[in-house]
């Protein structure tokens, strides 16, 4: 699976209900990551990505329950 298709599958599993906050935050990585040259660079980045963006999901449900 390409480094896009993870990020794009991730967020629409995962992130699906995050604040807009979170959102916005979510879409400045995104150009970030097609601004990445190479597919190595990009599946780092995605790597690195899901884990920062699963902390920051879970941080914000502790916060504010659903």
């Amino acid at each position: 699976m390409s480094a896009v298709d993870t990020f794009e599958w991730y967020l629409a599993s995962a992130a699906k209900n995050a604040s807009p906050e979170v959102q916005h935050y979510i879409a400045g990585r995104r150009q970030y990551l097609f601004a990445l040259r190479s597919e190595d660079e990009r599946q780092r980045f995605v790597n690195d990505f899901i884990v920062e963006i699963s902390s920051m999901i879970s941080a914000k449900e502790k916060v504010s329950p659903r």
